[in-house]
Order: structure tokens, then sequence, then C-alpha cells
């Protein structure tokens, strides 16, 4: 990990959509996420999404914990862009502009709803 990705200690994940009414709300300290969040590269495994999330107030949704794929290669759209965790077909972490697909914590496929998506980083 790169020294200066040791100043970021937490990120917090949030997306709310109006296709539903869950609530993706969740923190971690994964080292390999966190590393994401520095250099833009997808160091992350399914088990780093999984097992090391703490939900905050109002989480409701199935993601992270039904994690089944990651995207986890350095890609022309690299970082918590694009669809770097999600369930296939089910539940997705989507931010895809290219594809006009935004998506949390569901699978329309198509840019019918609004989203929100953010992520805040602790140092």
């Amino acid at each position: 990990m790169n020294y200066l990705c040791r100043w970021v200690s937490e990120l917090r994940f949030y997306c709310t959509t109006s296709a539903h009414n869950r609530v993706m709300h969740f923190k971690t300290s994964n080292a390999n996420v966190l590393a994401a969040a520095y250099d833009g590269k997808r160091h992350f495994t399914v088990d780093d999404w999984r097992t090391s999330s703490s939900k905050l107030s109002g989480h409701s949704a199935r993601l992270p914990d039904a994690t089944a794929n990651v995207w986890a290669t350095a890609q022309a759209t690299p970082g918590f862009t694009d669809f770097p965790f999600w369930k296939a077909g089910t539940y997705h972490w989507g931010i895809a502009p290219y594809s006009k697909r935004f998506e949390c914590d569901d699978y329309p496929g198509n840019n019918r709803h609004n989203t929100l998506h953010r992520v805040f980083v602790r140092g």
C-alpha cells in the first residue's frame, strides 16, 4: 500500500435511488478498499466488501453483504465508478455515465430512476 494511503483511515459509502426505499450506508477500513480510494486501482476482493464493512444508521440495502462480484483490476473507469461491487443481475453499486446506468442496490438496467451516490473519506 502506498505511504500516502496510510492517511486514509476509513471510507463511508452512501446511496439512495427513486426505484425503491432501501438505503446503502456503510463504512469500511479494509486496506484494499482504502487503496482504491487513493490510487484508483481496484485491489479489492469479494470478501473485502462482504466481511469488512460496518452498517451505519439507516442502512437497509442488501449490498455490501450480498456482494458476489467485483471488478478488481485497474480499468479505464477506476476506483468506485462503473460497477466496483455487485451481485450480478440483482444488486449493483453503479456509477456508469457512459452507459447511462446509475444503480443503488438494484439492477434496473436503464436510466429511468434518480440516484444519489456518495463516498466520504476519513483521514
